[in-house]
């Protein structure tokens, strides 16, 4: 009895831990990013609250390959995006209400202080922004006008 106590509570801390790293978030959607050579699949959280825009993924120690966040932007205009409390590099994309790549920023650097933290934003109104780990949008290729889609 007193072994199944145990594991239970093994258990429980393990899943609780992945809970808080967010490995069984529910939040989560599919996308792919189309490319003129290739199609890549990526599981990003979606921040579509103003409590996820403002966190972002600052907080998180890194994230896998094929993860990100997506940020579905108010009102199709400009939105300054900051590294603030970031912990890694992170490649960004703005989509526009087209679903196309409309402006790229990559390997962003983390950033530490409130006042001088460098801002990134489109050059024209963007949809969605995508935050994806450094280096992807370099390996795979991704160019201004390839297309994202919400997988089902």
């Amino acid at each position: 009895m007193k072994v199944a106590l145990f594991i239970l509570l093994i258990l429980t801390i393990i899943f609780g831990a992945l809970y808080k790293l967010e490995v069984f978030s529910s939040n989560q959607i599919k996308i792919k990013i189309e490319t003129a050579n290739a199609a890549k699949k990526f599981k990003v959280w979606l921040a579509d609250s103003e409590e996820e825009k403002i966190k972002g993924l600052s907080g998180k120690f890194r994230i896998k390959d094929n993860a990100g966040m997506l940020f579905i932007l108010d009102e199709n205009g400009i939105n300054d995006f900051w590294m603030k409390d970031m912990r890694f590099k992170i490649d960004l994309l703005f989509i526009d209400k087209n679903n196309r790549v409309a402006e790229i920023y990559e390997q962003l650097e983390a950033c530490r202080a409130d006042f001088i933290c460098p801002t990134y934003s489109p050059a024209e109104p963007a949809s969605y922004a995508l935050e994806l780990k450094a280096g992807r949008v370099s390996k795979l290729g991704v160019k201004i006008g390839d297309l994202m889609k919400v997988e089902d």
